[in-house]
């Protein structure tokens, strides 16, 4: 009764198209898929009356129409397309008896399907290079999987490839004590809130990728509060699998798999280190222990092209031991602050980067957009074993003059991580290394 009363009061207090409610048809979308949960959920209660369900019907419509007469293909097509995508193909697969049911499920399919290849990178990380961005795209596909299995839509092989590769970068860029860095923009908003975990965390990305791929090795890197997500949206057999290789041993940290590798005298070198080449994130780690190392560094082009969730964060190292992270990425603290607030945000300066004061390595124009990108740098990576080591240079403007930089990161397992940084050149402004660090300097 609480739900139906909160219902009632939002479809009366918003007409439809009229106010602010209206305003991003992406979240348009996001209503609309939960309204299709809460229609799911509680569709047998007798607390729908015939009177409810016509208002909530006739509302649901006008939500899949609006996104399919202001999608966000000129304005944002970036993670606002896609999930208006999913929002149609969500009201169109639920509720085939309304009218233009069919063209909205067969339009997010399109959607879908067209921008995996635009805006999923060939190694599965999202295309503006944004962390939090990233989460929301592969929640985005994995609900469209969940949905061609449930109502039989075709998906060709290599569109799961993608999606699994998607699950796989989240893996990779996780940290020793199961967090994420915020690299990008990131808002802390969730495809659909079924799990009691903080926003940044990709463990049901994971719990879910493990379980639509039966992907045994990915459960250990999940909790219970990660697996809670995926008992709502799996079917049965599916989660009878996930709770049966997570009762076979499984835990939340690295050191279960990395001790049952050891055991089993197996290699953990593609736990130890990995690559997202296309992205250009090159992430090195210690196997086990509460104090493992870890160290990403971003060598990469300028994410997303022209578009906004990218950060100029070029050489960008994240470092941490353990719990404790060192350096990072202090993120975005809002999308709508002020300009040179947003602006600095974005910047090198807000960076473990080098800075050239007057000489900026990309130029932002507007809040969610770019007139000028930083260079694309060259790099080597490898692995021996006992050091991880990444390697990243390139050529930039100065005052006055140009600059060569070159930055060399090493995970020396046992040890340490090891920054060295080598400039070259002439210009005539202050330069400097920055380093937003996590801890109290004392600390570090």
């Amino acid at each position: 009764e609480r739900l139906m009363a909160l219902l009632d009061s939002w479809i009366a207090e918003n007409p439809h198209g009229i106010g602010i409610n209206w305003t991003s048809s992406l979240e348009v979308a996001f209503r609309a898929i939960s309204w299709c949960w809460i229609w799911a959920l509680t569709c047998q209660s007798s607390a729908w009356t015939p009177a409810r369900v016509e208002a909530f019907l006739v509302s649901l419509w006008h939500h899949a129409r609006h996104i399919e007469r202001f999608d966000s293909i000129h304005h944002s097509p970036n993670t606002h397309l896609t999930g208006e995508g999913l929002g149609l193909l969500y009201v169109g697969l639920m509720f085939p008896e309304l009218r233009r049911a069919a063209d909205w499920a067969a339009l997010g399919q399109e959607i879908l399907e067209t921008e995996l290849d635009v805006q999923v990178l060939s190694d599965g990380m999202h295309y503006e290079r944004s962390v939090g961005y990233h989460k929301y795209t592969s929640e985005f596909y994995l609900h469209y999987l969940l949905l061609a299995r449930a109502f039989g839509l075709a998906v060709p092989d290599s569109m799961r490839d993608r999606v699994r590769a998607q699950v796989d970068a989240a893996r990779l860029l996780r940290r020793p004590d199961g967090t994420w860095p915020v690299i990008g923009d990131e808002d802390s908003g969730d495809t659909l809130l079924l799990a009691p975990v903080d926003p940044q965390d990709q463990g049901p990305v994971l719990a879910l990728g493990a379980s639509l791929f039966r992907a045994q090795e990915l459960v250990p890197f999940t909790t219970d509060a990660h697996r809670a997500a995926a008992w709502w949206l799996v079917d049965e057999p599916a989660w009878q699998w996930l709770r049966d290789a997570a009762d076979r041993g499984s835990s939340g940290s690295d050191r279960a798999y990395f001790a049952t590798r050891a055991r089993r005298r197996e290699p953990v070198m593609e736990r130890d280190s990995g690559a997202l080449p296309a992205a250009g994130y090159f992430v090195g780690r210690e196997s086990e222990g509460a104090d493992a190392w870890w160290c990403l560094v971003d060598a990469g082009p300028h994410g997303g092209d022209r578009t906004g969730h990218a950060h100029t964060d070029l050489g960008h190292v994240e470092i941490a031991r353990g719990a404790t992270h060192v350096v990072v990425d202090p993120g975005c603290a809002g999308y709508t602050i002020g300009r040179p607030a947003r602006d600095h945000a974005r910047s090198e300066a807000a960076h473990a980067c080098l800075v050239i004061e007057r000489s900026s390595l990309a130029e932002p124009a507007g809040s969610f957009s770019w007139t000028r990108l930083a260079p694309t740098p060259t790099h080597r990576f490898g692995d021996d074993g006992h050091v991880w080591w990444c390697d990243l240079a390139y050529e930039r403007d100065a005052v006055g003059g140009r600059l060569t930089h070159r930055r060399q990161a090493l995970l020396v397992r046992g040890v340490g991580v090891i920054i060295c940084d080598w400039i070259a050149g002439a210009t005539d402004g202050p330069i400097a290394v920055h380093w937003p660090l996590g801890i109290a300097p004392n600390e570090v």
